[in-house]
């Protein structure tokens, strides 16, 4: 059995799983002899998603069992969040923030769960107090997220594929040279950078005040770099005293929105960034669903999950047809800029892909808008494969000074949180 036949839905029934053990267990002590239960009990909670499927049990029925088990049997209750806000989620169980951990949903960050599990086992059962410390080499595990977050996949991927844009221009092969002369970046690089800047310097604040500071930082640096590829539309929009989003659903909405992913703790918050990044502009229906499964496949690759795991969420969630492999794809495809018709084809490409340079070349290798296609699988396969050191240069050389302060700027302020 492979991972063809054989993977995971969406469906997490965390309340009747904690529910239904908390009662199990608690059965067990009430009728073992009194030498057999346990002077102490830890209760670990492990989930990569929200509750979402429950039957048995609802919140409040949870949160009164587990604050019985606390103040009258001393149970000591941990939680574990992948993808969500373990903090926030805990809360809602009755558990206090001290007790409640954000992991990384990946092979290495699942391991150390156990490692700082056995570790706290150790301590209880020692008769020592479990100190708010016991996580912190998960916390620490989860903050290197931080450190290697940055935008050089979207802007590679523009880079790359710019000289190959339009169907004038499309090449259908992946022997190509990586980087000519004709190789610059255009609007997907400059509004990616204006995204990921806004984002940084309103974390925290409410929706109007971060679509608002979308809008300021979109036109200031639109304006600073006219004649970069923009759309008639958008292009008018950069320009206007009131803009006004204009139910665009173009791909705009979906080259831009990498940083979204890279900020967002849970995938819904992801989702929620990226909706707001589409929504200034591309508030259509269509526009804002190509930004958020762009958004949610960064953050399931940035977070561990599989390729298998990856396709079966966008299809689900956002209904995308992503049976076609490129070899299918690629004779007829043409250049089109709408959402529906980009989104499938860039994650396809990344789904193919066995490195960051491949994906590059899979994508542009489809033909199409190939800056925006390779900026879209290029942020995808940057949360999954990383990129080489060796490209970073390449990128960095073919930005001005003032983009490229961004860049730092970005980077410096993600490593300071």
């Amino acid at each position: 059995m492979t991972e063809k036949e054989y993977f995971t839905l969406g469906c997490t029934a965390l309340l009747d799983a904690v529910g239904g053990a908390i009662h199990h267990i608690g059965n067990i002590h009430k009728y073992a002899r009194r030498e057999d239960v346990p002077e102490k009990t830890m209760f670990i909670i492990t989930t990569d998603g929200y509750e979402n499927a429950s039957r048995r049990y609802d919140y409040e029925t949870v949160r009164h069992m587990i604050q019985r088990q606390k103040e009258k049997y001393g149970w000591e209750f941990l939680f574990l969040g992948a993808n969500i806000d373990a903090a926030k989620e805990a809360a809602r169980f009755g558990i206090g923030a001290d007790r409640a951990v954000n992991y990384k949903c990946d092979e290495a960050g699942t391991a150390l769960n156990y490692e700082v599990i056995s570790e706290a086992v150790c301590s209880v059962r020692a008769a020592r107090p479990l100190g708010a410390d016991w996580k912190r080499r998960i916390d620490e595990d989860v903050q290197k997220t931080w450190e290697i977050m940055n935008m050089y996949g979207a802007i590679l991927g523009d880079i790359v594929g710019s000289p190959y844009e339009f169907d004038c221009n499309n090449y259908k092969g992946k022997d190509f040279p990586l980087f000519s002369q004709r190789s610059e970046f255009t609007d997907d690089t400059v509004m990616t950078l204006a995204v990921a800047r806004t984002l940084l310097d309103t974390r925290g604040q409410d929706d109007i005040t971060i679509k608002a500071a979308l809008v300021r930082e979109m036109q200031r640096l639109g304006r600073a770099y006219p004649d970069k590829g923009y759309g008639a539309r958008f292009n008018q929009w950069l320009y206007e005293d009131n803009p006004q989003p204009y139910r665009s659903y173009g791909n705009g909405s979906a080259m831009r929105v990498s940083p979204a992913a890279w900020l967002a703790e849970s995938i819904q918050e992801a989702l929620h960034l990226a909706q707001l990044t589409a929504e200034v502009t591309h508030d259509h229906p269509e526009g804002i669903k190509g930004a958020q499964a762009v958004a949610a496949a960064i953050f399931l690759a940035r977070t561990g999950h599989s390729k298998v795991e990856i396709k079966v969420y966008v299809e689900c969630k956002f209904g995308y047809d992503l049976s076609r492999t490129c070899d299918e794809i690629r004779p007829t495809y043409h250049h089109v800029e709408s959402c529906r018709e980009t989104v499938p084809q860039a994650i396809a490409a990344f789904l193919e892909s066995t490195d960051f340079e491949d994906a590059l070349r899979t994508a542009v290798s489809l033909g199409g808008d190939s800056d925006t296609l390779a900026a879209i699988t290029g942020s995808i396969a940057e949360a999954s494969y990383g990129v080489p050191e060796n490209l970073k240069p390449e990128c960095r050389k073919r930005l001005t000074p003032d983009l490229e302060e961004i860049l730092q700027a970005c980077e410096n302020m993600i490593l300071q949180r």
